[in-house]
């Protein structure tokens, strides 16, 4: 079987087309010439139809693209068939693809930085580079990425041949053999890529660097652009919309409300912090003089288990478990004394109850599978290895 007629670089633009079918195999068709780019270089393959069949997958194999269709498939081989791609998202593509290569171009042209991975997803794009880059700096090369694009330079296509290759300073991520397909945007980038781009920078529209972190040594920087910088926006301004209503502030004065809120946050906290230390003192002192304690505290957390075993100790018992945050059978526990030894107590009583926990001599603490009923009982037994 002859390789594939690959139609979308004879046209990006092209939306639908019409070819023979070579082979059907279920739901896995073979043309003569297809217009769907399939799975490769960083993104997912073109959605569309067939024949009115959904399309749920492009793949290319040794030059051959297979075409996976959804549902029954009424053709046979010879029969000429109509192709129609998802026309919005198939430019979409092309302007996120085409704006990687004004990043990865400007990041090796200013930074001396190489891209060495790139995936298209289907709601951003991420860009990974061999090296970190300080925020500023990504700043700076996206302030430059966008007035490539206001200049609106030419996203021109060339096939060198192997010896015209070697005189060019073209990127590339893998070993390129024959058929080397450049895209070249004049003073900004020449790399080596198999998929389809817009024509002009102008089209991509706009380029946004939404998030940055380290990754395998280098950087991995997340970008959006033309429609979705459009579609970002329009959350972004929902959002500061919102929240300029909930705070009864302008949206210029947000950041200092957000932070006075901050502020009374950890002051209200704090304070109940300091008011909840104060109900376990009263609770103690109203607690029996013995020998043990088993108490429960669902409504405990942070370290008042702990505070509340060592008020406990203190009135002269030997053994304080304070059990808390209990949710559909499922306890937190502390277990203190000043007088024995309580790690296998902690090993005896995750072994009864499937738990998992330890520490010192004096506390340990875990979490357990157990009722409250269960829990008094394994304390009261005669048996138990406490």
């Amino acid at each position: 079987m002859n390789p594939t007629i690959k139609l979308y670089y004879q046209d990006s633009y092209m939306r639908d087309f019409h070819a023979c079918i070579l082979s059907i195999n279920e739901n896995c068709i073979v043309l003569d010439q297809t217009a769907f780019f399939p799975e490769s270089g960083g993104q997912y393959a073109d959605p569309g139809s067939l024949g009115g069949s959904t399309v749920i997958d492009v793949q290319e194999i040794d030059g051959i693209i297979y075409h996976y269709v959804e549902g029954d498939f009424h053709y046979q081989v010879g029969d000429i068939i109509t192709g129609v791609l998802d026309w919005p998202i198939r430019y979409m593509k092309m302007q996120q693809h085409t704006g990687e290569h004004i990043i990865s171009g400007l990041m090796m042209k200013h930074l001396g930085i190489r891209n060495v991975g790139f995936h298209l997803g289907t709601e951003i794009s991420t860009l990974d580079f061999a090296e970190e880059v300080s925020k500023d700096k990504l700043r700076e090369i996206e302030s430059i990425a966008n007035q490539a694009i206001y200049n609106n330079l030419e996203v021109m296509e060339s096939w060198p041949s192997a010896e015209e290759a070697e005189q060019i300073p073209y990127r590339s991520k893998i070993e390129i053999g024959e058929d080397l397909r450049l895209i070249v945007i004049p003073d900004v980038d020449i790399c080596a890529c198999c998929a389809p781009h817009v024509h002009r920078t102008g089209e991509v529209g706009a380029i946004r660097i939404i998030d940055s972190i380290r990754y395998k040594g280098g950087i991995r920087i997340t970008i959006i652009c033309g429609t979705r910088v459009i579609e970002d926006h329009r959350t972004m301004e929902a959002i500061i919309r919102e929240l300029s209503i909930s705070l009864s502030a302008p949206r210029e004065q947000i950041p200092t409300h957000v932070q006075q809120l901050k502020e009374e946050i950890i002051s209200y906290k704090r304070e109940i912090h300091e008011l909840q230390q104060q109900i376990l003192q009263y609770k103690v002192l109203m607690l029996p003089i013995q020998d043990q304690h088993i108490l429960f505290e669902p409504e405990l957390s942070g370290e008042n288990p702990r505070y509340l075993i060592n008020l406990v100790l203190e009135q002269g018992c030997n053994l304080c478990a304070v059990f808390y945050a209990g949710q559909d059978g499922n306890y937190r526990y502390v277990i203190g004394s000043k007088t024995k030894d309580i790690r296998s107590l902690g090993t005896c009583l995750n072994d009864r109850f499937q738990g998992r926990g330890g520490g010192t001599r004096e506390m340990v603490q875990g979490m357990l599978n157990a009722s409250e009923d269960q829990i008094r009982a394994f304390f009261t037994q005669e048996d138990t290895c406490h």
